[in-house]
């Protein structure tokens, strides 16, 4: 038998194996192995059908051909989870800090200093309410709680008088 030439190992291995980068895929993997080669070949029938080729993929992790199925299955069923992310993800992550601006009604906004403050600011203008006349307090009321210019509370005012005077 004649001794093929690296170019000829490399098509017939490319036809009987498949080349795995095991750095490449894996990330964070530490192992000294940087090659896995998917094949039905055994490890003895590698070393004497492509010779030359295996040397330079030594040391490599054999896996078979199942093993490999597998691995391209994940591949693939990766590949198409990060295709759906993209074309039907949403385009404002939660994270980003503009999903509040896009969904207010899904923002929570429950600062625990704020509403301490708030229930101290009800408190004490319940307190200072109860000083007030009743005429005050209408006013006050009508002024923070109905936004009613002080022109407008004047003029309802000069016409309950008017009216009085009548």
């Amino acid at each position: 038998m004649t001794k093929l030439t690296l170019e000829q190992q490399e098509l017939l291995f490319a036809n009987d194996c498949k080349l795995i980068n095991l750095r490449y895929e894996y990330h964070g993997y530490t192992g000294t192995e940087k090659w896995a080669i998917v094949t039905e070949l055994a490890e003895e029938e590698l070393w004497v059908k492509y010779p030359d080729v295996i040397r330079r993929y030594t040391p490599f992790i054999l896996l078979s051909m199942a093993q490999g199925e597998v691995i391209t299955e994940y591949q693939n069923y990766e590949a198409r989870e990060r295709m759906r992310r993209l074309l039907f993800g949403h385009a404002f992550d939660i994270n980003d800090g503009e999903f509040e601006v896009h969904h207010p009604e899904l923002a929570v906004d429950t600062d625990p200093i704020e509403e301490i403050m708030l229930k101290d600011n009800i408190k004490r203008l319940r307190e200072v309410l109860c000083y007030l006349s009743e005429t005050q307090k209408r006013r006050v009321f009508k002024y923070f709680f109905y936004n009613k210019t002080l022109k407008h509370l004047k003029k309802s005012q000069m016409k309950k008088e008017s009216i009085l005077l009548l």
